[in-house]
């Protein structure tokens, strides 16, 4: 029972922040960098690498600061949700640049759990809030489990072409407008010989987006985001729902730059 304790928990390695706290809050230079690497056409990783102090800078700061160490009140709910979203995002840029260069997240093996993506998110322990959270516990208990909000799924990026677009969030309630616009994107939905099929991430976490809604069934819940034929289609077929699923592309998604 020890060893599994250990294997499961202390056996994890920690991504120590590569500084001290920084004085002053570097939320603003970290927010200006994503905003010019981050586009539709990916995330230009060689721009965070190159300008990677603003990076450090923002991680060190999310260690030791957020809703508990700065003693938010329940009246900053939507304070303390981009807090972590943009912690979480932060780190699973930071954890892929610490083991660059890779092809996918999959490719990184860190701590004791096995197999593809399961390691990063499960296998190794990042500082926020004076606290040390695996990226699951940081997006599931600290985020999903206190706000059940289920649109803050997308605004989670897993570094992967299917994810979400990165961006930096400021404070306000989980944005609809990400959800329609992913649901809109290729990766999101697309059209089949017998229907249409939405992304494995939809069928994921499936439960949060029923259970924290009015909507028996998937068809339900994405109708009132979706757009045009789409629409159409889950508004005549909600009764039965026979989605299919896009298989999640773990493939990194890094923008391609002209020649």
């Amino acid at each position: 029972m020890i060893i599994l304790l250990c294997f499961l928990t202390a056996c994890r390695p920690t991504v120590n922040p590569p500084m001290g706290i920084p004085k002053d809050d570097p939320s603003e230079k970290w927010r200006k960098l994503l905003l010019s690497a981050s586009s539709d056409a990916g995330v230009d990783y060689d721009k965070i690498r190159q300008q990677r102090e603003a990076l450090d800078a923002y991680i060190s700061w999310v260690a030791g600061h957020g809703p508990n160490a700065d003693k938010m009140t329940v009246r900053k709910e939507t304070q303390k949700m981009a807090f972590y979203v943009n912690a979480y995002n932060a780190f699973v840029i930071y954890g892929m640049l610490e083991k660059w260069p890779i092809e996918s997240i999959q490719d990184i093996r860190v701590g004791p759990y096995p197999g593809k993506a399961s390691n990063f998110f499960f296998g190794q322990l990042f500082r926020v809030d004076n606290e040390w959270v695996s990226l699951y516990h940081l997006q599931t208990e600290m985020l999903l489990a206190n706000f059940q909000y289920p649109e803050l799924h997308f605004m989670l990026h897993q570094g992967a072409k299917s994810s979400p677009k990165l961006r930096y969030w400021k404070q306000g309630k989980p944005a609809k407008s990400a959800l329609t616009t992913y649901l809109q994107s290729e990766y999101g939905s697309q059209k089949t010989e017998s229907g249409w099929a939405v992304s494995e991430l939809f069928w994921w976490h499936k439960d949060d987006f029923i259970d924290w809604s009015h909507a028996d069934n998937l068809c339900e819940y994405l109708y009132p985001y979706a757009r045009q034929e789409l629409a159409t289609w889950l508004l005549a077929n909600k009764q039965d729902c026979q989605l299919d699923f896009i298989e999640y592309d773990w493939t990194l998604n890094q923008k391609q730059h002209s020649q």
